[in-house]
């Protein structure tokens, strides 16, 4: 049995709200999970810092990168390299979701509909992000 203790979320300022499912999903390791915790909780604005994330947990610059691709791959982060004219690359940007991104392409929808349709939690999950492009769940049905 574990005992959880919270703190009431009145009265305090300084916390980060994430949906559940972000944070139960098992497609991450609780690594990654914890990075993309932690990287909801910044500013919009921050810019992602390998060198700061190093100083912000034990971990070393390529623990931190393999985090990165995980999180990328499961599609909570999205990677672009700014490039100039000769091709020379200027600095990698990367953007954060609460929620993967490519749920919404109706590639990968049709290709794990079975995984959605018997997983309540992934199916839960994909839902909310129909809800959010206002795709029609019926329409994804067989």
């Amino acid at each position: 049995m574990i005992t959880i203790f919270k703190l009431p979320k009145t009265n305090i300022g300084n916390f980060t709200t994430i949906i559940n499912t972000t944070i139960k999903d098992t497609n991450l390791s609780f690594a990654a999970r914890g990075l993309l915790t932690y990287l909801l909780s910044l500013p919009d604005d921050w810019d992602i810092n390998v060198t700061h994330l190093m100083t912000q947990s034990r971990a070393k610059r390529k623990h931190i990168l393999t985090l990165i691709d995980e999180l990328i791959h499961f599609g909570y982060i999205r990677k672009e390299v700014i490039r100039e004219q000769s091709g020379r690359i200027m600095r990698v940007e990367y953007k954060v979701w609460e929620t993967p991104i490519f749920i919404t392409v109706p590639n990968y929808i049709e290709y794990h509909r079975a995984e959605y349709a018997h997983n309540p939690y992934r199916k839960e999950l994909l839902e909310q992000v129909l809800d959010l492009s206002k795709i029609p769940l019926e329409s994804l049905k067989d």
